[in-house]
């Protein structure tokens, strides 16, 4: 069973892409300018567990991964439809959720 686990509210962030990294296997916050499908997956999961798991407005969230507040909207948008046609995604973005509500801050 895991632990919960306390972070300054300077290092959810940094937690969460942690743990988007150890799942998908390339951080949200790598190679910014890229497009690759796996990147811009990584940097949606972010931008939608920071949306579910903090009171972030939409402008601080974009600002992390160099975005703009309409992009942290497409996402949420975008992962919610995803997860309701793509079982083997949500179960992804199930455990990634697991493990970031298991983060206090």
């Amino acid at each position: 069973m895991k632990r919960e686990k306390t972070v300054s509210p300077q290092e959810f962030p940094l937690e969460v892409a942690k743990i988007i990294e150890g799942e998908i296997g390339c951080s949200p916050f790598s190679n910014l300018k890229c497009q690759k499908s796996k990147l811009v997956m990584a940097r949606y999961l972010f931008m939608n567990m920071m949306t579910r798991y903090t009171n972030y407005p939409y402008p601080e969230i974009a600002r992390y991964v160099k975005k703009d507040r309409t992009t942290v909207n497409y996402s949420f948008k975008y992962i919610e439809n995803y997860i309701a046609t793509n079982k083997c995604f949500a179960e992804i973005h199930k455990r990634i959720s697991s493990a970031v509500c298991l983060i206090k801050y």
